[in-house]
């Protein structure tokens, strides 16, 4: 079992799918996560709007609704992990109190969700694809402005075998190693750092 560990649901127990390649984010993880966005990032989660690529069971926008964000689009494609995700970002909700989130949850290939056009800019991009299918750089390509404004900030999860290269235009801000998992932070690359 894994629990939400900071916010208005702090403690609420999540239900987690054990099946197929979901790897649920452990709480040790998330919370490390959420420190380094707040304190090395100053990311201020109240308001935000956060797109969870391959959301799994949810707990990572779980922890994002739970701090405060407006908006979560949560997308997986595994249908029988979206009965989970969905039960489980009903429950965060259910816990909030200060405010009313809206969550759209996308029972879609995240492939093909990235084709459209968002309707404005996300603050948070989070992506924790298969290991194996070492996606990192061709989710960062389908990043263009649209989808993340100038201050936004991008979060994959990775696994320790896989240092990707970002792609041009993107800079590695920091990566953390958790085991046999890396998280990169990343930032599009301003016109000061790239014409260095």
């Amino acid at each position: 079992m894994i629990r939400v560990t900071g916010g208005e649901a702090k403690g609420r127990a999540l239900k987690v799918y054990r099946g197929g390649q979901v790897r649920p984010t452990s709480d040790k993880v998330r919370q490390a996560i959420f420190n380094i966005l707040e304190h090395r990032f100053d990311l201020e989660f109240e308001h935000a709007r956060v797109l969870d690529l391959y959301a799994g069971s949810g707990s990572l926008g779980a922890e994002f609704l739970s701090r405060g964000a407006s908006y979560l689009c949560a997308v997986e494609s595994d249908n029988r992990t979206i009965k989970v995700l969905k039960e489980n970002l009903m429950t965060v909700q259910k816990a909030i109190k200060s405010h009313e989130p809206q969550v759209k949850v996308l029972a879609q290939k995240v492939e093909r969700f990235l084709n459209q056009k968002p309707v404005s800019p996300y603050q948070v991009i989070m992506a924790d694809p298969p290991y194996k299918d070492r996606l990192g750089p061709q989710i960062l390509e389908k990043l263009d402005i649209d989808w993340l404004g100038e201050e936004g900030i991008v979060v994959i999860e990775h696994e320790k075998k896989d240092v990707f290269v970002p792609p041009y235009g993107w800079s590695l801000s920091d990566r953390r190693l958790y085991g046999d998992t890396f998280i990169s932070f990343l930032n599009r690359m301003t016109s000061t750092n790239a014409s260095l």
